[in-house]
C-alpha cells in the first residue's frame, strides 16, 4: 500500500512553529508599516524609513524561513516504508 503515513508529534509541531513564525513576520510587517505611514512623530522621516524598510526587510526574510523550515519539518514527519510497524511486506 503506497499510502504516506506521518509522525502525529512532528507533524503537529512542524504546524505550530510555522503558524508562530507567521505571526511575528507579520507583526513585524506591521510595525515597518507603521513606522513608514506615520507623519506625526518625533522621529527624523528618514531613520523612520530606514527602520520600518529594515522591519519589512526582517518580516520577508522570516516569512520565507518558516516556509522552508515548514517543508523542511513536513518532509521529517513522513515515516519512510522501512519504519511501518505494520507493513504488509513483512508479513507472510
Amino acid at each position: 500500500m503506497n499510502t504516506l503515513k506521518f509522525d502525529a508529534v512532528k507533524r503537529q509541531k512542524a504546524k505550530i512553529s510555522a503558524v508562530l513564525r507567521v505571526i511575528v513576520a507579520v507583526y513585524l510587517g506591521y510595525l515597518g508599516i507603521k513606522l513608514v505611514t506615520n507623519k506625526e512623530t518625533t522621529m527624523d522621516m528618514a531613520t523612520a524609513w530606514t527602520f520600518g524598510a529594515l522591519f519589512m526587510l526582517a518580516a520577508i526574510i522570516i516569512a520565507g524561513y518558516s516556509i522552508y523550515r515548514f517543508y523542511s519539518d513536513f518532509t521529517a514527519a513522513h515515516i519512510r516504508k522501512g519504519n511501518f510497524d505494520d507493513d504488509d511486506s513483512t508479513k507472510e
